[in-house]
């Protein structure tokens, strides 16, 4: 019987994949430095410049998405947020990769653990449409004393537009006015991620 948890990178996407050429496996593992920068990070662009068929291209795209939905049995319940990190962390793999817009929302208690995240619009390629009403209705709802706003941006560049800025003043106006802080928001790109507090911007 195989040992899979000492297996090298390498050898487990080798198995994974049913691929035998030994250096578009080392190009690969070696480029994104981990499995899970290969499902995170690649592209379909960039596995075919590395030789590898269109079809197990396929397969790493339905091993992400299986990744995605592991990710929905919400796991990060009771994780504390100290950082824009820890957010980047538990969104890039849900995030990352989109087609379009999306707008989630970052429930926390009063010690700043996580009480769900929930993804409250999809927009068009370039703007998902965010109402405060529905970000506090669920907040109250939920019994939340703060919290979080995340969005990807699908070209994979993270910089926030004037729109990305202004929806957020609006967003934390709203907040002061019910009393439910808006700690942050943190867009994510493909690989790097922004947090508007940091900008100062909020």
């Amino acid at each position: 019987m195989l040992n899979y948890e000492t297996m090298s990178n390498k050898n487990l996407l080798k198995l994974a994949l049913s691929e035998n050429n030994e250096k578009i496996l080392e190009s690969i593992t070696e480029y994104f430095g981990s499995l899970s920068g290969i499902l995170i990070n690649s592209g379909p662009e960039e596995l075919e410049n590395f030789g590898l068929p269109r079809h197990k291209i396929e397969q790493i795209k339905a091993y992400r998405e299986i990744a995605r939905r592991l990710y929905e049995a919400k796991v990060y319940k009771g994780v504390r947020i100290t950082s824009p990190e820890v957010v980047y962390d538990l969104l890039k793999n849900k995030q990352m990769h989109q087609e379009v817009e999306t707008f989630s929302v970052v429930l926390l208690d009063t010690k700043n653990q996580v009480i769900d995240i929930v993804e409250i619009s999809k927009g068009t390629i370039n703007q998902a449409i965010v109402h405060p009403r529905d970000v506090f209705k669920l907040a109250i709802r939920r019994n939340s004393a703060r919290l979080i706003l995340s969005h990807p941006h699908p070209s994979g560049d993270a910089t926030p537009s004037s729109e990305d800025i202004s929806v957020t003043k609006r967003l934390v106006d709203a907040g002061n006015i019910i009393g439910i802080k808006v700690v942050d928001h943190v867009i994510i790109g493909n690989g790097s991620y922004v947090s508007l507090k940091e900008l100062g911007e909020i």
